[in-house]
C-alpha cells in the first residue's frame, strides 16, 4: 500500500507548515501543486521538500485566468499518479486529522480495508475563530463528512459538471455524465451522536481570510455562471 496526498494551494503560507506535516504522519508522500501562490507558500514547501527529502514533491505555475478547480485536480491527479500510488488522500491545506486517528495507526488500517474505487469520509470538525473551540450545533458544519482518501483504479478523473468548475472533491468514472452513482462510501459513524474524531477543516480559524474568501466565492459564482442559481441563493450558501 502506497498512500499520496494531493494537496492543491494558492497562498496557504499561514497554515501549510501544519497541513503538510500532519499529512505525513499517515501518507507515504505529498504531491502539492502551488497555482499562482504570490505569498511564501512555494518557499515553504521547497523548505518542506529539504526537511522530508524524497516525500515531499511539488509543481508550479503561474495564476490562471480562472480558478479551474476541476482541471487543476486534474492536472495535480496527474502528477501524483506518477509516483504509482495505491491510495490518494484529498487533503486541501486547511484540513488536518485529529490526532487519536493517526496515534492509533486507524487512518492506514482503514485505507487498508478500502477496495478500488471506494473512498473513506470522515466527520468534519470546525475549530470556531481559534483553535481551543469547535462549533457543537445542528448547522451543516456539524453534520457533515469530508472525503479524505480514495483507492485509485482505472478511469476515475476529474471532471467539469456542465462548465462548472467550483466544489468537487472527488474524482468520476468514465460513465459520471450519464448520472451514474459516485464511487461507495465507507463512513466512520459517529458514536452517539458525538463525534470521536475526524478532520479538522481550519478555514474558520481565520476569520478574516474566510470572509474575503467568500466574498470572492460569490462574484466568481455570479460572474461565471449567472444562470446557474438566483443571487439570493448564493448569498445564502455563502453567508
Amino acid at each position: 500500500m502506497k498512500i499520496v496526498a494531493m494537496m492543491l494551494v494558492r497562498n496557504e503560507d499561514w497554515i501549510l507548515g501544519l497541513s503538510l506535516r500532519a499529512a505525513l504522519a499517515w501518507c507515504d508522500e505529498v504531491c502539492v501543486l502551488c497555482d499562482g501562490c504570490t505569498d511564501g507558500t512555494v518557499e515553504m514547501v521547497q523548505e518542506l521538500a529539504e526537511e522530508y527529502p524524497g516525500r515531499v514533491w511539488f509543481d508550479e505555475h503561474g495564476p490562471t485566468k480562472f480558478w479551474d478547480e476541476m482541471d487543476l485536480r486534474q492536472e495535480l491527479l496527474e502528477l501524483a499518479r506518477e509516483s504509482n500510488p495505491t491510495h490518494l488522500a484529498l487533503i486541501d491545506a486547511d484540513e488536518v486529522i485529529t490526532s487519536n486517528f493517526l496515534a492509533s495507526g486507524q487512518m492506514r488500517g482503514w485505507c487498508e480495508q478500502l477496495a478500488p474505487g471506494q473512498v473513506l469520509e470522515l466527520p468534519m470538525i470546525a475549530p470556531w475563530r481559534r483553535l481551543d473551540r469547535y462549533r457543537h450545533d445542528r448547522s451543516v458544519w456539524c453534520r457533515s463528512q469530508i472525503s479524505v482518501v480514495l483507492r485509485d483504479e482505472p478511469g476515475l478523473s476529474f471532471k467539469d459538471r456542465n462548465g462548472y468548475q467550483h466544489h468537487s472533491r472527488l474524482p468520476v468514472g468514465d460513465n459520471w455524465l450519464r448520472r451514474q452513482p459516485f464511487p461507495e462510501i465507507a463512513r466512520v459513524i459517529r458514536e452517539g451522536g458525538d463525534v470521536q474524531g475526524g478532520v479538522f477543516h481550519l478555514q474558520w480559524v481565520n476569520w478574516e481570510r474566510l470572509v474575503w474568501k467568500h466574498a470572492l466565492y460569490k462574484m466568481t459564482e455570479v460572474l461565471r455562471w449567472p444562470d446557474r442559481e438566483p443571487v439570493d441563493r448564493v448569498e445564502r450558501k455563502y453567508e
